[in-house]
């Protein structure tokens, strides 16, 4: 004789896909969870890159550069102009993005931006070119611009603002890193 158990301790088919479903439904959250997190680490990571770059390129401002005759800085100069134009007529045309200055040696120097906006030049006297040569002093990270402007203040000659911003595209959101400062030229009469 056949004898037919019943086993109520064991799961139905219904019950065995209402479980499946409700852990995909949980692994799919965690998944989506896990890529908002990466992708908010990545912005963060972005901006800060983004930031010590614009930092870099005003210390490099701040602290001038070894040149034949010593170490020249901003802070030291003579006197400034903020624009372009072909020597002698240094600033003849207005460009907030340039900044040609003289040191008490008479040379003339500058920081300015290269035509794509991803490299930040200084033109100064070198041992090996005398009458100046470009020197990159920061270069943006692949896909970032720098941005980078100076004023005079209105109630001093001897003061000069300095702006400096990077903005790179992250996955379709702008990511900054900027800083802004004022630099003192103690010579200038």
């Amino acid at each position: 004789m056949c004898v037919k158990r019943n086993n109520n301790n064991a799961f139905t088919l219904v019950e065995m896909l209402l479980a499946t479903a409700c852990a995909v439904v949980l692994m799919v959250g965690v998944f989506n969870y896990n890529n908002i997190l990466r992708t908010a680490f990545r912005l963060g990571l972005a901006g800060q890159v983004l930031q010590d770059g614009a930092n870099i390129i005003v210390a490099r401002i701040i602290q001038g550069a070894i040149e034949p005759g010593g170490i020249y800085r901003l802070s030291q100069g003579v006197s400034y102009c903020i624009g372009s134009g072909a020597r002698p007529a240094s600033c003849s045309t207005p460009d907030a993005a340039q900044l040609h200055y003289w040191g008490t040696d008479g040379v003339e120097r500058w920081y300015y931006l290269n035509e794509s906006r991803t490299a930040f030049i200084y033109h100064h006297p070198t041992p090996l070119s005398p009458g100046g040569d470009d020197e990159i002093l920061y270069h943006a990270p692949v896909g970032a611009t720098i941005t980078l402007y100076f004023w005079p203040l209105a109630a001093s000659n001897k003061d000069v603002g300095v702006s400096v911003a990077l903005v790179q595209n992250i996955f379709g959101s702008p990511v900054t890193g900027s800083l802004t400062t004022l630099v003192n030229l103690r010579n200038h009469p």
